[in-house]
């Protein structure tokens, strides 16, 4: 394993590139699974625990959320990221020692 020269900063918004946020999902209680589906028509696990992916967070447990105003993030998309939805986040990095 190679250790990177950059350390994390933390995330911005992937189309506006204004900083972004992190808000949990209600639906699956930030574990990201919403229900239990063993594909039959009456459960009969002993134990069922959720197995199907949340469709309100993708399966992430939480959402992205970018802080600028919804109107700045969709007026103003960098260069190349007119189509990234808005809360759709990435993380950010700075080069060590600079500063």
């Amino acid at each position: 394993m190679t250790e990177r020269d950059e350390d994390y900063y933390g995330d911005q918004c992937a189309r506006c590139g204004s900083s972004a946020d992190a808000v949990w999902c209600d639906n699956c209680d930030r574990d990201g699974m919403s229900h239990h589906d063993c594909g039959e028509d009456v459960c009969c696990c002993l134990y069922p625990e959720d197995n199907v992916p949340c469709d309100w967070c993708d399966g992430r447990g939480w959402f992205g959320v970018c802080l600028s105003t919804p109107e700045f993030c969709e007026a103003n998309p960098l260069p190349g990221r007119e189509n990234v939805k808005r809360g759709t986040t990435e993380p950010v990095y700075v080069k060590r020692g600079v500063g």
